[in-house]
């Protein structure tokens, strides 16, 4: 169970923080150059916000939530 939950969470990262993906060997492997940048950001945020300041989970998400937002607003 846990590989099934591994695996989902890389698949759903890869998918994330990287446009286009191309499939090597049967894996998909991110196209570095399509790197998505406000999602690569809003992810190292959320990373400083729950380890360095060991905020909640609610608390983390609602800020990247806002901080989603605002980045797509603008």
């Amino acid at each position: 169970m846990v590989g099934v939950i591994l695996n989902l969470t890389v698949w759903l990262a890869i998918h994330t923080l990287f446009r286009e993906t191309v499939l090597i060997h049967g894996v998909d492997a991110p196209v570095l150059a399509s790197a998505n940048l406000p999602a690569i950001a809003l992810a190292l945020g959320a990373a400083a916000i729950l380890f360095a300041t060991r905020a909640g989970v609610t608390a983390t998400l609602a800020i990247s939530a806002l901080a989603g937002a605002a980045l797509a607003a603008a």
